[in-house]
């Protein structure tokens, strides 16, 4: 299995968030944005495993755009969210949108 390596869209994807996530995280405060940058962590972690586990049952390389998928999702997330919700909703996002 290849190591999966952002390509030069995803990261013009990444640098296009960027602004609005720094904003969402100065505007919550320092708990929420320290909850919301945990999130973002385990919603790549999510999206990299969803990623690989497709990869390996159709025996093809993993699609691009996964840090731009999470850091979309954390970026729309209304405020304080649970865990266990915020993870069902990136795995039903990651298995029915891919």
């Amino acid at each position: 299995m290849k190591l999966i390596v952002p390509d030069r869209n995803e990261l013009f994807g990444m640098l296009a968030l960027a602004p609005p996530l720094i904003v969402r995280l100065y505007e919550e405060g320092t708990e929420a944005a320290v909850q919301r940058l945990l999130l973002f962590v385990l919603a790549i972690g999510i999206a990299y495993i969803w990623a690989i586990l497709f990869a390996l049952r159709t025996e093809r390389p993993p699609a691009p755009g996964l840090l731009v998928f999470a850091a979309a999702f954390v970026l729309l997330l209304p405020g304080p969210v649970p865990w266990g919700s915020a993870v069902l909703a990136l795995s039903f996002g990651a298995v029915f949108g891919r």
